[in-house]
């Protein structure tokens, strides 16, 4: 539902929502309001009481900080929603709030560039079950120059920010090398599409359903071998 059909909501976003300054994706009715009238319905209780500890990660915009925060930060469902939106606002396509007074962007713009990896090793984990959202080899490439001019206008007065653009292709790639050495020794299980052929602002219900089930298809084909390796 909040991958997929919400897309169909005409509240969700698009270019008319930019067009009115709600963000391409409307953030303040996907993480607040849509909790609020119950289209996105969360059983609290139900994640209050699990044990597993969950970490997010966000950007500060004007210190270039990277920020974590886990479950104990979450002390209610819209406190929670706050965060997550905090820790997905991605630049330029949609509004940022601020958290304890600092703007926050797309923890995907921090450390790792993406690949939270480096989460779970900090905790201490040495064996990682990792589902990633694009096909076997794939790697960024840098930011050309159109491109960079482009950012570095759409920057102005958030240099933070215009570095972390500029630098990720390198830190994202770094950090698949990285897992592909953990997989290749064995600590690591990683779940690949087979293909990916949809943005990250795709809004098009029929597309994004489709993908979905090809990512179900592949987990009904390969559950037995997850199944195995988490359990060796």
């Amino acid at each position: 539902m909040c991958f997929v059909d919400i897309a169909g909501d005409k509240r969700f976003g698009g270019i008319g929502s930019l067009v009115r300054h709600d963000g391409f994706f409307n953030s303040q009715w996907l993480y607040d309001e849509a909790i609020q009238d119950g289209t996105l319905p969360i059983d609290w209780e139900t994640f209050r009481t699990n044990p597993t500890r969950a970490r997010i990660q966000s950007f500060e915009r004007d210190t270039g900080r990277t920020v974590t925060w886990t479950n104990e930060d979450m002390t209610s469902p819209l406190t929670m929603a706050r965060l997550v939106r905090a820790s997905s606002t991605m630049p330029f396509v949609m509004n940022p709030i601020a958290v304890e007074g600092q703007v926050m962007l797309d923890g995907g713009l921090g450390t790792g560039a993406g690949i939270p990896l480096h989460l779970a090793e900090e905790d201490g984990y040495e064996r990682f079950f990792f589902i990633g959202t694009r096909e076997a080899g794939y790697r960024k490439s840098p930011m050309g120059r159109g491109k960079r001019g482009l950012m570095r206008r759409l920057c102005a007065g958030q240099p933070h920010v215009f570095d972390a653009l500029e630098t990720r292709a390198e830190r994202y790639n770094a950090a698949l090398d990285h897992l592909d050495e953990l997989e290749r020794g064995g600590q690591a299980l990683v779940v690949r599409p087979e293909t990916m052929p949809i943005h990250n602002t795709e809004t098009n219900v029929g597309k994004l359903r489709a993908v979905f089930d090809q990512g179900h298809a592949l987990a009904e084909r390969e559950m037995d071998r997850w199944l195995e390796w988490l359990t060796d």
